[in-house]
This record gives C-alpha cells, sequence and structure tokens, in this order.
C-alpha cells in the first residue's frame, strides 16, 4: 500500500482527492494543539503519526501506522502536562527547569518501568498489548494494539445509563482478573473508571490506561501530580504518601459497578468521611443477591482496612466462585475404634499370662482362650448414619446442580449480551455511515451553492462595470453632440423661433435610443431578475428559512439576515428566524448584543437557540473534550455532539443547576456547568468569546 494515499484519520486508503472518502478527514490539517506532532510525523524509522486520539496530564495518544507490519496502531507519548513542553523547530519535548526537570525524568523513568511490567502481559486477554516501547524526541513512546469498540461508560450511556447485574459481571469479572494479576507484579493502576475499560467488537474486554499509572516503589513520596476522578479515588489517592495498594484498585472497581448499577457516581470518597450516605444498590431499586450487595459496599469502604485487600478476594466473593464462610450443620462424631484393638490385646495379654499360670500348675490342661465379645451398634445409630449420608449426597447433589445451572444461565446472558452488543456496533456503524454519508452530501451542496453565489457575484461585477462603461461612452457622446457656435456672418435656420431646437430634438432622440439599447443590454446579460435568489414569487416562511440556512452554510451572513428578516414580515410569531439571526450575529459578525436580543426573542416565542461550545472530558482542563453545540430552551437544555457519543437532553424539572465553575486556580476560564438532579454533570466552554457568551448563556438560561 502506498502510504502517501493513507487518510491519517482512519489509516484507510483515502481516495480521490484531499478529503477521506471514509471518515472525511482532510489531508493537511493542522493539530490542534501545539503540543501535538504533526500528522505523518515518521518514529523510529517504522511508525508513521497520524491524528490524536486522546490528550490527557500524564501524555498524549495518536492513532498510528506500522510501516513493517502495514497495520494500525495506537502510540501514546509521554508528556506530562505542566512538567514540560514541545518545541516547534524539532519535535523535541523539553522540561521546564528546576524541580520540574527532575520530576519529568523521574517519571520518565518510571514510565519505562510500566511499560517493561505491562509488556509481559502481552498475551493476556483483558490487558491492552504493549508492542514496542523506545526513547525518541526527549521523551518516551509506547506503541500499543490498536482497538475498534466502545468504551463501557459509552455502553452505558446508549444503555440509559445502567445495566443489569449479569452485564457487569461479564464485564467487569475479565477486568478484576487482569488487576489481580497486574498487582501481583507490583503494578497499581489508579485509574479505573468506566472511560478505562475497552469493549471491542469481538466482546473481547480491555484494560485501558496503563500509562497513567505508577510504578509501585513503597513509600517514596511522588513529586509527579495524581489525575484524580471524583467518586472512583478512594482517600488514600488524595495524599501523595497515602498507604496505597491493590485495595486502591478495589475501591475504583467497585465505584464502577456501583455507576454501572444505579446510573449514579458514588460521592467523593472525602466527602464521605464527613458523613458516609452512600446508598446501598437495594435501596435505589436495583435487583441484586445480598451477598454481591454487601461484597461492592464492603469494596466502596472509606477506609482501606475495611476493604478488600486483594482483587482476587474481591472477584470471589462478588461472582461467587469462593462463598463467604457459612456455618455447615454439626455432624455427630462416630466412636472411636482406634482403642479397641489396643483393648483387645490387654485382654489377650492377661489371658495369655493366666494360661501361662495354668500351664505351670497343670502341664496336660489344654490351653484355652476367649475373645471378648463387643457390644452389637444400636440399629437407631446405623439408621441416622444412612440418613445423613443421604441427606449430605442431596445437599452436594443440589448445590451441583445449583451452580450448574447458575452457569448455563450466567453463559446465556453473556451470549444474549454480546449479541446485542454486536447488534448496536452493527447499528451505531450503520448510523455513522448514513451520518458521514449526508456530511459529505451537505459539504458538496454547500460548495456547489458557495461556487453559485461566487458565479453570481461576478456576474453582478460585470455587469456594473459595463453599466459604468456604457454611462461614460454616454457622457462622451453628449460632450461631442454639443451645439457648435455659428460662424460670423452666417444665420442659422430659425424653427418657431428657436434656432437650436432641432439639435436637441435630435440628441433627445438620441439618448433614448441609447438608454433602450442599455436596457435590453442588461436584460440579455443578466441570468436572472435579483429577486428569485431568495424564494418564489409569493415565498412562504419554510421556504425563506431554507435560503437562510443555505446562507449561513455559505457564510453568505448577509444574505442569511435578508432572508430571516424576510421571514420575520411572513409570520413574527415563529422562532425561528430570531434564533437564526442571533447565530449569524453572534458568529457571523461578532454583534453580541444583537444575538442577545434576537436569542430573547426566540426564546418568548417557544423556540431553540445554540451555542457553538466545547465538552470537556478530564477534569475541567479541557485537554479531553469534542465539540458540538449546546441548546437553550424554555423548558429543557440539550447538547447535540459532532461525535454523537455525549449527546443528552435534560428537561427543566430535572435541570439543578446552570452555573460558572468556581474552582480556584483552574486552568481555563469562562467555562460553566450543566448539573442534573440525578448528580450528572457536564462542563463547557464557548468556542469564541468564552466569557462573555458564558454569561449571555447563563443569561438566557436562568441561573439555577
Amino acid at each position: 500500500m502506498d502510504v502517501a494515499e493513507l487518510c491519517m484519520g482512519c489509516m484507510e486508503p483515502r481516495g480521490a482527492g484531499d478529503t477521506c472518502e471514509h471518515c472525511g478527514y482532510r489531508e493537511g490539517t493542522e493539530p490542534d494543539s501545539p503540543l501535538h506532532l504533526h500528522p505523518r510525523t515518521e518514529l523510529h524509522g517504522q511508525y508513521l503519526i497520524g491524528k490524536v486520539l486522546g490528550h490527557g496530564g500524564f501524555g498524549i495518544t495518536y492513532l498510528g501506522w506500522d510501516l513493517n507490519l502495514a497495520r494500525k496502531i495506537a502510540i501514546k507519548e509521554y508528556l506530562p502536562s505542566g512538567v514540560a513542553v514541545r518545541t516547534g523547530a524539532n519535535s523535541e519535548v523539553i522540561p521546564f527547569s528546576g524541580d520540574s526537570r527532575k520530576d519529568f525524568e523521574y517519571g520518565l523513568e518510571r514510565y519505562l518501568d510500566e511499560a517493561r511490567t505491562v509488556a509481559r502481559f502481552q498475551t493476556h486477554p483483558s490487558v491492552v498489548s504493549v508492542l514496542n516501547f523506545f526513547r525518541a524526541n526527549g521523551t518516551a513512546y509506547l506503541v500499543m494494539e490498536y482497538l475498534e469498540g466502545t468504551t463501557f461508560e459509552r455502553y452505558l450511556d446508549s444503555h440509559g445509563g445502567k445495566t443489569t447485574v449479569d452485564t457487569i459481571l461479564t464485564i467487569m469479572a475479565p477486568v478484576l482478573e487482569a488487576l489481580g494479576s497486574v498487582h501481583q507484579q507490583g503494578i497499581l493502576h489508579r485509574d479505573i473508571s468506566p472511560d478505562n475499560i475497552y469493549i471491542t467488537r469481538k466482546w473481547q474486554i480491555k484494560v485501558l490506561d496503563f500509562g497513567a499509572a505508577r510504578y509501585a516503589l513503597g513509600q517514596k513520596s511522588r513529586n509527579l501530580s495524581v489525575i484524580l476522578k471524583e467518586g472512583y479515588a478512594p482517600v488514600e489517592q488524595y495524599h501523595s504518601k497515602g498507604n496505597q495498594g491493590p485495595w486502591t484498585d478495589v475501591y475504583a472497581c467497585g465505584a464502577t459497578i456501583y455507576r454501572a448499577l444505579t446510573g449514579k457516581i458514588p460521592p467523593a470518597s472525602l466527602d464521605r468521611m464527613q458523613g458516609d450516605d452512600l446508598r446501598p444498590p437495594g435501596e435505589m431499586g436495583v435487583e441484586i443477591a445480598p451477598q454481591q450487595e454487601r461484597a461492592i459496599l464492603k469494596a466502596l469502604a472509606v477506609q482501606p482496612d475495611a476493604r478488600f485487600h486483594s482483587m482476587r478476594e474481591f472477584h470471589d466473593t462478588l461472582t461467587g466462585v469462593t462463598l463467604m464462610p457459612v456455618d455447615e450443620p454439626a455432624v455427630e462424631a462416630r466412636p472411636a475404634r482406634r482403642m479397641e484393638p489396643s483393648s483387645e490385646r490387654i485382654v489377650l495379654a492377661g489371658e495369655q499370662s493366666a494360661v501361662a499360670e495354668k500351664r505351670e500348675g497343670s502341664s496336660r490342661e489344654t490351653p484355652r482362650t476367649r475373645t471378648p465379645q463387643k457390644a452389637p451398634a444400636p440399629k437407631w445409630l446405623w439408621a441416622a448414619a444412612a440418613g445423613m449420608l443421604i441427606a449430605f449426597t442431596g445437599v452436594a447433589g443440589y448445590r451441583q446442580w445449583d451452580d450448574n445451572r447458575k452457569q448455563i444461565e450466567a453463559q446465556k446472558q453473556r451470549e444474549m449480551a454480546k449479541a446485542r452488543f454486536e447488534e448496536e456496533m452493527k447499528q451505531q456503524e450503520a448510523l455513522r455511515q448514513e451520518t458521514e454519508r449526508r456530511r459529505l452530501e451537505r459539504e458538496k451542496e454547500e460548495a456547489l451553492l458557495k461556487q453559485q453565489q461566487e458565479a453570481l457575484d461576478q456576474k453582478q461585477r460585470e455587469l456594473a462595470e459595463r453599466e459604468s462603461q456604457i454611462e461614460q461612452q454616454r457622457l462622451r457622446a453628449q460632450q461631442q453632440k454639443a451645439p457648435a457656435q455659428p460662424a460670423q456672418g452666417q444665420t442659422q435656420p430659425r424653427q418657431n423661433g428657436n434656432p437650436y431646437e432641432q439639435l436637441n430634438n435630435n440628441l433627445r432622440l438620441r439618448q433614448q435610443q441609447m438608454q433602450q439599447q442599455l436596457q435590453q443590454q442588461l436584460q440579455q446579460q443578466a441570468p436572472r431578475p435579483q429577486q428569485q435568489q431568495f424564494a418564489p414569487p409569493t415565498p412562504t416562511y419554510d421556504d425563506l428559512m431554507r435560503q437562510a440556512y443555505g446562507f449561513s452554510r455559505a457564510r453568505n451572513y448577509q444574505a442569511s439576515i435578508q432572508a430571516s428578516q424576510a421571514a420575520v414580515r411572513v409570520n413574527p410569531n415563529r422562532p425561528e428566524a430570531y434564533a437564526n439571526i442571533g447565530w449569524v450575529a453572534l458568529y457571523g459578525s461578532g454583534d453580541l448584543s444583537t444575538a442577545m436580543a434576537n436569542y430573547r426573542e426566540s426564546l418568548r416565542r417557544g423556540g431553540t437557540v445554540w451555542f457553538r461550545v466545547y465538552h470537556d472530558h478530564l477534569n475541567m482542563t479541557f485537554q479531553q473534550r469534542c465539540s458540538g453545540d449546546l441548546g437553550i430552551a424554555r423548558d429543557h437544555v440539550e447538547f447535540a455532539a459532532q461525535d454523537h457519543a455525549h449527546n443528552f437532553r435534560i428537561p427543566k424539572s430535572e435541570i439543578r443547576e446552570i452555573q460558572g465553575n468556581r474552582i480556584p486556580f483552574r486552568p481555563v476560564s469562562g467555562d460553566f456547568h450543566v448539573k442534573s438532579t440525578d448528580g450528572r454533570n457536564f462542563n463547557f466552554i464557548s468556542a469564541t468569546n468564552a466569557k462573555p457568551v458564558r454569561d449571555m448563556i447563563l443569561q438566557l438560561a436562568g441561573t439555577r
């Protein structure tokens, strides 16, 4: 395969042109951040860098291509935020001076240590495979297998935010087993959450993001900061010298299971230290066995000593492989028979001594020995023993049958869950393809509309230039036709007492002829009357709005406003035209006052107003984010993401608050959040004019 034909957005053949036919990625697209490597950068003489898949606090993950094996890969670059920066000249990563340089080098060594350790699990079915790791550009890179599928978090979002116990065990059991194996090598993950658990299209469960973990070095203090996810991180992770161990990942796994069962993230561990208000899943309507509920609550214990101390113990208790100790019925002890042979030997020894004495007294008497007769066991004892044997056999058989039944039922549930997942993946792929097809068609329509608009503008310029030339010709003709002064001694003919009347009449007639010719030329050269660019002779409101939206997509904002104003004149009570005028004023000309006035009019008439925003995926740093449109209406708030994976719609009755973020020293400004009554929280920032647009959104939404 020719590498030049590869799309850096999906690593598939791009096809004709600069835009990929599969994913729509345009060749030559610049990175979103100066910290990102440029697409088509070559590393280690073997790997080609593509687009950015994710940017976290410890590094950047790229889509890559293995030039030797001709396959997709994922490449993770060590670049901790706030510690190092990339130079634009040669892509070198340079740490800041002082303590930052020491922190960078310390973290880099731990990064490579973890890579070496995790690489041992390359064949483990539930750990993402590390294929290679190397140093370059002043930092280090991990080459990992590329996975196609979805995260556990997106899977839950597509199923209403939660799922059943059987599905959770199907997904989490491999995760617990994998973490138990990793813990034996001294590695802690420290970042388990639904977005770090991956479900492939073949229903394989993979644990992601070991690059965010730390190599276990006893109680050594860390200088690098740790990314914490509120609700999933236990209390010991909030302290630089906290006593961390396998129980740390046990808490995060318990929080992940709790969120998948109830649809709610557990309260922050620090808040629970003041007053623990964690509700058991059973009280929230979840159908779960008491044994499993106790296991989850024990894993979520605030104090580390109260949790499971190993992932294996948590796994066995949760899945029921080895149950907690139970009181078995006492078995009646059988008579001790070992003393009987000894007693028998003693009796025999006494009898033999008596016989010997008799032999000494009378050698003619024949010695006789007697075996002592043991008392027979009572019949009821034999019946009780038989009954107990039958009872134990029955109980063992029932347990075996019940275990087999549960295993068969669990296998059926896993197969059903796998079938549902595969069907959903097919539907999502079909939806993605349909969305991509519509996007390409829309771009073609916009490009055609733009070409038509440019051609119309060119025609108008040509007509204006032609009109100017004709006007100049007319002026020159008037100057040339000016009446000459009569020569001295000559007389001019007289008509009705005016000698110039005939010349003036001829000049006016000539001017009228030239004007008629000019009008005929303009009518022949003009493609259509100018009024037809908006609508038919009697346009409807919907016709005008379709034209307004088309002009907006073509960035002909003046024509879009004119069409919207015409729609307002047709029907001033509908909200769409006001919303479009506000959108064009905000993102076309930056006129916030006009945008605010028209947005208010749209909301007053029951419409929805839209804002371009970024949705944060990681601790309000906006380093992992998606773009989309935030819609504000009187009865709801909604978000339409470009990746279609983070869409939501919250009714007004379920909105707890819409406010600006108040966290001091936060890395971005102008950010705000939308929080629902069920605990979900979404952080946003405006794509342009962050603070002014943020204030506009809060005013229109009403600060709650």
